[in-house]
C-alpha cells in the first residue's frame, strides 16, 4: 500500500532507518502534512541505538536517526513515540552471560535470556536516556521468550532447578512430565518478563516523567494467541494489564495470511481477542501493531478490530525487519 494512503486512514507509521528509501528529513518533508503521530526506532534488533548513548553502541550507519527525527518532528507539532527492542539484541547476545539456551543445549543468536538482571538494568539505563527526548511514549518490543523450551542457560537451570529440587539436571521433557512443574515453569518465566516491565515503570517514575510505556503483546494464531503468549512467550495478559496502562497488540507477527473480515479465520481471531475488549474496565488502553501491510484488505480488517477493541492507535511498520523470517522459524518451531 502507498504510505500516503496509510496515513490518510489514520495509521501511525513505525520508521526504522534500515527500511527508509530516502533521507529521514525528506520523509518528514514529504509526509509531514499527513502526520499527527509517528514512531521512531530508538534501539534496534541489532542492539545498537539511533541516538548518542552512554550505555549502548551507536548504529554505525544511522547513529542519530532517532535523536534528530524526534526533535524535528516535535518542533513541527508531530507526536513522537520511540520503539525500543528489549530481549532481541544481537550485539549483547554474543556475551556468554546473556545467551539464551534451548532445552538440550543449543544457543540462540540474537536474543537475551530474560532472567538476566544485569541486562534489565542495562535496558532501564537506555530507557532513561530515551525518555529525555520529546516523546509521548515508548513501545517496549520483544520482551519475551521464543517458546516454552527456553531458557535453559546455567543461571536458569540453577534458579528453577532449586524450586523443583532437580539441581541443574533436567530438560523440558522432565518439566512436562509433571503438571505442577509445568505450571511453575510458566509462572516463573512470566515473572521474569513482568519484572522488566515493573522496573521500567519505576525508572520513569523516578525520572519524574509521565511517559507512556506501551508493552507489546505478541498475538499469533500458531501460538494460540493470548493463551500461547503466556505459555510460550512468558507474556501474561493479566500480569501485564496489572503493571501497564497501555498494551500494544501485535497481531499475526509470524503467521500468514492476515485474515479478511469475511473469513472464518477472522471470526476465530475476534472471538479470541474478546477478553481484550474489557481492558478499559481496568483503566488500561490498548493499541494495535502490524507489519507487512501490503493491501487494503489487511487495513480494513485492522480497522474493524481497532473499532471493536476501542484501540487508541494503529501502529504500522510497512515492512517486517530483516530478521523476521528467522524469528518466524524460531517462534513457530519450523524449518526454513
Amino acid at each position: 500500500m502507498d504510505t500516503r494512503d496509510l496515513l490518510l486512514r489514520g495509521a501511525t507509521l513505525v520508521l526504522d532507518p534500515s527500511d527508509l528509501t530516502m533521507q529521514p528529513d525528506e520523509s518528514l518533508s514529504q509526509y509531514g502534512a499527513y502526520l499527527d503521530t509517528i514512531c521512531l526506532v530508538a534501539k534496534s534488533e541489532t542492539g545498537t541505538t539511533h541516538f548518542p548513548s552512554l550505555n549502548a553502541p551507536a548504529d554505525p550507519r544511522n547513529p542519530e536517526f532517532f535523536s534528530s527525527m524526534a526533535r524535528i518532528a516535535n518542533d513541527i507539532g508531530i507526536q513522537v513515540f520511540a520503539l525500543v527492542n528489549s530481549h532481541v539484541d544481537n550485539y549483547l547476545s554474543r556475551d556468554l552471560n546473556f545467551q539464551l539456551v534451548k532445552s538440550g543445549g543449543s544457543k540462540v543468536q540474537g536474543m537475551i535470556c530474560p532472567f538476566q538482571e544485569a541486562y534489565h538494568y542495562y535496558l532501564r539505563e537506555i530507557i532513561k536516556e530515551v525518555i529525555q527526548y520529546p516523546i509521548q511514549g515508548v513501545l517496549l518490543k520483544n520482551s519475551l521468550y521464543p517458546r516454552q523450551e527456553y531458557c535453559f542457560c546455567d543461571n536458569c537451570l540453577r534458579e528453577f532447578g532449586s524450586k523443583i529440587g532437580a539441581g541443574r539436571d533436567f530438560t523440558m521433557e522432565h518439566i512436562k512430565r509433571s503438571p505442577n512443574h509445568l505450571a511453575m515453569w510458566q509462572h516463573w518465566r512470566v515473572q521474569q518478563i513482568t519484572r522488566l516491565v515493573i522496573g521500567i515503570n519505576q525508572t520513569i517514575q523516578e525520572a519524574g516523567l509521565t511517559t507512556e510505556i506501551l508493552v507489546v503483546l505478541m498475538l499469533d494464531p500458531e501460538l494460540q494467541l493470548i493463551e500461547g503468549s503466556r505459555a510460550h512467550l512468558g507474556q501474561d495478559l493479566n500480569e501485564l494489564r496489572a503493571n501497564s496502562n497501555h498494551l500494544l497488540l501485535h497481531l499475526y507477527p509470524w503467521s500468514k495470511p492476515f485474515p479478511t473480515t469475511n473469513s472464518p479465520d477472522y471470526q476465530s481471531l475476534t472471538s479470541n481477542l474478546e477478553p481484550l475488549s474489557e481492558l478499559y474496565r481496568y483503566n488500561v488502553q490498548n493499541s494495535l501493531f502490524l507489519w507487512d501491510v501490503d493491501s487494503e484488505d489487511i487495513l480494513d480488517t485492522a480497522e474493524q478490530i481497532k473499532a471493536s477493541l476501542q484501540s487508541r492507535y494503529l501502529f504500522i511498520q510497512e515492512r517486517a525487519p530483516p530478521t523476521a523470517l528467522n524469528r518466524r522459524s524460531l517462534h513457530l518451531d519450523i524449518d526454513i
